[in-house]
């Protein structure tokens, strides 16, 4: 039996100060490093010399896999809609197919995973999913699959050192950091500076918009080199509203594990999540930050927390920075069920 991950689509699409491949770069490097044969099938359906080579890529395949392969294939396929996957994951359907699924297309941008969907991850033999909550969704839709609840990503980077940010943050525990797609966050511009006694840090790419004094842009970064984030906190929110995570985006999070957690942990930051978020229950039982029904609630909140409960919550953190850093959430995985 073989060891295999399976990658197909445009896997060339890397930015420098762009995160958006990175979880499926860091997966690439944990499989490899603990011995799984990388398989890319790169394509893009812009001509059709590029769909031709990509079905001659596609037919080797059957030399190379065995039906008692186990192969682990990162979901959704880069730079593919559901209509594509639904025929491909046909052609992969007698074969020991775990998905690692990154994202679900139809339950974050329709509120509601579609059929085509279910019948997708149906043709898989296991899924990798984020949190119970998506796990029983994933469930209550109609998939079948056997599931693992995966928790977190694993973030490689700059190997922080969490006792430096215990000297640098306490100066400052009461400070926020946000990272991600500003443009795409409007919730952000909803933050009035007159009700939020505390420093935002964005981090991203710069958009035209005057914000308030409390609100501070600190540009963009590599996703692999953390070590100089400001802020204290790490904050985990979608949506258009501060009040609650509202609109599919937001509601998003009830089941996914969003990569800024892991980035802001990776980073040796506490983490601040939606109350209702699938993440809420991890970062309650490991006490690595604190949920909020609203972004309001974190005045009330701050005033309550004194720099020794701070940094408590960095000595728990730590306890699992390291594991991200090294790609410990996934290698546990694969390690006791492969």
């Amino acid at each position: 039996m073989n060891n295999i991950l399976l990658n197909i689509g445009d896997l060339k699409n890397l930015n420098t100060y762009n995160a958006i491949d990175k979880p499926r770069e860091d997966v690439n490097k944990t499989l490899k490093d603990i011995g799984y044969k990388i398989i890319n099938i790169n394509i893009k359906f812009n001509s059709i010399r590029n769909i031709t080579k990509f079905f001659i890529e596609l037919s080797k395949l059957s030399k190379i896999l065995k039906r008692g392969d186990n192969i682990i294939m990162q979901y959704p396929f880069k730079g593919f809609g559901t209509k594509l996957m639904y025929y491909f994951s046909l052609l992969f359907n007698t074969y020991n197919i775990t998905y690692l699924i990154h994202d679900i297309q139809s339950l974050g941008s329709k509120g509601k995973i579609s059929k085509r969907e279910v019948f997708i991850l149906n043709r898989a033999k296991k899924l990798l999913v984020h949190t119970n909550n998506m796990m029983e969704y994933l469930q209550s839709e109609g998939v079948i699959s056997k599931m693992q609840v995966m928790w977190l990503f694993d973030y490689y980077g700059s190997n922080i050192s969490n006792d430096f940010n215990c000297a640098k943050e306490l100066i400052d525990h009461k400070s926020i950091i946000f990272a991600g797609n500003l443009d795409k966050s409007k919730f952000l511009k909803k933050i009035d500076a007159s009700k939020i006694h505390y420093p935002i840090y964005l981090y991203g790419k710069e958009i035209d918009y005057k914000w308030p004094d409390v609100i501070r842009y600190s540009g963009k970064f590599n996703p692999n080199e953390i070590s100089n984030l400001l802020g204290a906190w790490g904050l985990v929110w979608d949506g258009p509203d501060i009040e609650n995570c509202t609109s599919n985006i937001g509601n998003y999070l009830r089941y996914n594990s969003s990569h800024k957690a892991s980035l802001y942990l990776a980073a040796g930051k506490p983490i601040i999540v939606w109350e209702e978020s699938g993440l809420a229950p991890f970062v309650k039982e490991n006490k690595i930050g604190i949920s909020i029904k609203s972004i309001t609630d974190i005045n009330t909140i701050f005033k309550k927390i004194n720099k020794e409960e701070y940094q408590q919550l960095l000595i728990n953190v730590k306890s699992l920075q390291q594991l991200i850093l090294e790609g410990g959430f996934l290698r546990k995985l694969i390690s006791e069920n492969y």
